[in-house]
């Protein structure tokens, strides 16, 4: 990412919530946000393929956790992802995208554009 800074970079599947999951609550450090900071990388969310294992739709464990994206990220490097067919193992398809769309009202619609399509549609054209 700083060798190549014109080259933008997805961090696919976001971050490995499983890593910092303890004790029913999930504690991410600086030094994993660091590096998603860099103006050319945008990261993927896909909570569902990452932690449907564990938890069920509409996963009221990350309604902390979206925010702290948002906030840190931005809607412009954040990318709704689903991982489509291997979701399947954990909620059907539609709800990969509705346990953010629906379930996270903070997010205003515009951002919300830009997070399910419109980053990628920017990043890679029409």
């Amino acid at each position: 990412m700083e060798r190549y800074p014109e080259v933008p970079s997805i961090y696919t599947h976001g971050i490995p919530l499983y890593r910092f999951w303890l004790d029913g609550a999930i504690d991410i450090p600086d030094e994993i946000w660091g590096p998603l900071m860099a103006p050319n990388v945008f990261s993927e969310v896909l909570i569902p393929i990452l932690m449907g294992g564990e938890w069920d739709y509409p996963y009221h464990e990350v309604r902390d956790l979206i925010p702290e994206y948002h906030q840190r990220m931005g809607p412009s490097k954040l990318i709704w992802g689903s991982d489509m067919p291997n979701v399947e193992r954990h909620c059907m398809y539609p709800q990969s995208l509705t346990y953010l769309r629906d379930y996270c009202d903070f997010i205003s619609s515009r951002d919300m554009e830009m997070i399910c399509g419109g980053n990628i549609v920017a990043l890679f054209g029409s």
